[in-house]
């Protein structure tokens, strides 16, 4: 029995690669895994936030590194793997947070196909590009941890049918991994977060016309009128989903591969839509 040591950082003298690291969920999980003490390769589209992760994770004694990405361009993926490889040496953890959400109209006949497509190159083929290009280098070191996050989206009924699509999937992808990539000592796991508190969302529940939807139900509609399906009150916070990738990412979750894990208040354990 493999018993994990306390004193030392779940994380210690591990590198992760966090995409759509730059903000909310994605800076969460990138925060808390320097704090673990893994070497964090920070990865997103806007320099600014990304190179704030950074900073806010050396400040805090952590040791990080920005690395410009688009997920939808394999090259970029390649390119951002190598720079992890350069820097530390080789990859021991993959969290892809990254996605595109709340762009799409109202109604399904009124979907174009600019929008889906790039709802899927982000949020689907990117989690593609960069599993294809770190498996590779987990190989290599005879172990890996790969967390994706999804979304409750893809378990329930969702007024967001391409990011739905695209968050199922990436549930289905991580389950093929797991299956493909387990004899290599390589674990892949997906939570699904109901609705988060970070500032796109906050805007999003402000602005969107899907009031129908788990993503766009405001803290005061929420307090005035509970969600019947949830079990826990209010919305999640980011470190609530780090907590769990840090956990997937560890030795502690070192018999759990192929699983979904909903971080949702109990959303998707009440609905039956």
């Amino acid at each position: 029995m493999t018993v994990v040591d306390v004193e030392v950082g779940r994380l210690e003298g591990r590198t992760a690669i966090v995409t759509g690291a730059g903000v909310g969920i994605g800076r969460a999980i990138a925060e808390m895994y320097a704090a673990e003490g893994a070497k964090v390769v920070v990865a997103c589209r806007t320099r600014e936030t990304g190179e704030e992760t950074v900073a806010r994770i050396v400040a805090a004694g952590g040791d990080a590194r920005f690395v410009q990405t688009d997920v939808s361009d394999e090259g970029q993926v390649r390119a951002l793997v190598e720079a992890a490889v350069s820097a530390y040496g080789g990859i021991d953890v993959l969290c892809n947070n990254h996605a595109v959400y709340g762009i799409e109209p109202a109604e399904l006949t009124e979907l174009t196909e600019d929008v889906w497509d790039l709802t899927m190159d982000v949020n689907a083929k990117g989690v593609f590009f960069t599993m294809k290009h770190v498996i590779p280098v987990m190989r290599e070191g005879g172990r890996g941890a790969i967390v994706n996050i999804s979304s409750i989206a893809s378990l329930v009924k969702s007024a967001l049918p391409a990011y739905a699509a695209s968050k199922a999937a990436v549930n289905a992808l991580t389950k093929a991994v797991a299956a493909q990539a387990a004899e290599y000592g390589i674990r892949a796991n997906v939570i699904t977060p109901s609705t988060i508190e970070t500032d796109r969302r906050s805007e999003l529940a402000r602005t969107s016309t899907y009031k129908n939807d788990f993503i766009a139900v405001t803290a005061a509609e929420q307090a005035s009128k509970p969600i019947v399906s949830k079990v826990l009150p209010g919305f999640g916070e980011p470190d609530d989903i780090a907590y769990a990738a840090t956990f997937l990412a560890s030795d502690e979750a070192a018999y759990i591969t192929g699983a979904i894990l909903p971080v949702d208040g109990g959303t998707t354990r009440t609905r039956t839509d």
